[in-house]
């Protein structure tokens, strides 16, 4: 077994339950971790003997022009979504965090952390 790792993804989304984050919207990073077996793809060197980044890529930087109330529905649904895109993807972890949320005060960031071997 091996993890495919796309770190540190950066987008910028109108998610959240405030009127202003419809409007104003905030970065968001994303980092999917995938669990899946390298063996063929190890051997033959071959893009079609692994998960295409760029096509997670793509499905997480669609779901992210979304609009969610929740980081928590968010994760759990862009990590099925990623666990259904190819057949041999086995887990799926996802973290996405909100940088510099509208708190009232500082902070960093807010962020959920899903796993799909959780269900």
């Amino acid at each position: 077994m091996a993890i495919i790792g796309l770190e540190g993804m950066i987008f910028h989304s109108k998610h959240g339950v405030f009127p202003e984050e419809e409007v104003l919207g905030a970065r968001y990073e994303v980092d999917v971790f995938i669990t899946t077996s390298i063996e063929k793809s190890g051997k033959t060197d071959q893009l079609s003997d692994t998960i295409d980044y760029s096509k997670v890529y793509e499905l997480i930087k669609f779901k992210m022009q979304g609009r969610y109330k929740l980081l928590e529905y968010l994760a759990f649904q862009l990590a099925h979504e990623i666990l259904n895109s190819d057949k041999r993807i086995q887990k799926v972890k996802i973290k996405i965090a909100k940088l510099h949320p509208p708190l009232g005060g500082l902070c960093n960031a807010t962020s959920v952390e899903y796993s799909t071997d959780e269900c």
